[in-house]
């Protein structure tokens, strides 16, 4: 019976050690989540703190936009791609690019301003290139544009039908204004590129 009592007094004690050793554990699974959670918050609330306003956000595409709009003649072919049906047009600002595929100097000290368009698709030819030129230099401005054309017909041009919009491309003159004017509505986009620079004050 003295036997009994004492395996059974044995038994509570372990069953007791058992107990409060599952207790000490969940602490510790406890101690070990609450830091985890606190660390998140802690980064949340720096990445929150870094984040500039989105008023002072600027994407990639405004950033273009905002390029394009400095030029005044962006204005001209605006209208004349509203105007007339056009391929869409990108602008060329690169200067590399334009001294080797268009043939003409971004920094020319004759261009008060410049403005090349051209549509990124390499299988279409449309372009619209203008050249503020300064007083007395409009000539020189319109021979660079020369140029561009024979290039455009005799390297650019791949296709036949390319090749026709090539040859029948127009290069000319509105005062100080030099323009080169290469799609498939050239011609009755010229006559509302004259009319908006006459409108535009040029």
């Amino acid at each position: 019976m003295k036997n009994k009592r004492l395996a059974l007094l044995i038994a509570g004690i372990a069953s007791v050690s058992m107990l409060f050793s599952a207790c000490n554990s969940n602490n510790d699974t406890e101690s070990e989540v609450v830091p985890e959670e606190t660390t998140a918050a802690a980064e949340t609330s720096e990445i929150v703190a870094t984040q500039p306003p989105a008023d002072q956000l600027m994407t990639e595409e405004a950033v273009s936009s905002e390029e394009i709009t400095e030029s005044k003649l962006f204005n001209v072919v605006e209208k004349v791609t509203a105007d007339v049906e056009w391929a869409q047009l990108d602008r060329i600002s690169d200067p590399d690019i334009m001294n080797e595929f268009f043939k003409l100097d971004a920094d020319n000290e004759n261009y008060n301003d410049i403005l090349v368009m051209q549509c990124p698709m390499s299988a279409v030819i449309a372009e619209i290139i203008l050249i503020d030129a300064k007083d007395g230099q409009v000539d020189a401005a319109k021979a660079d544009l020369e140029a561009r054309k024979e290039k455009l017909i005799n390297v650019d041009a791949f296709y036949p039908d390319s090749k026709t919009i090539a040859e029948d491309s127009i290069v000319g003159v509105y005062n100080n204004i030099a323009y080169f004017i290469a799609g498939e509505n050239a011609a009755e986009s010229e006559q509302v590129l004259l009319k908006e620079l006459e409108n535009q004050g040029y």
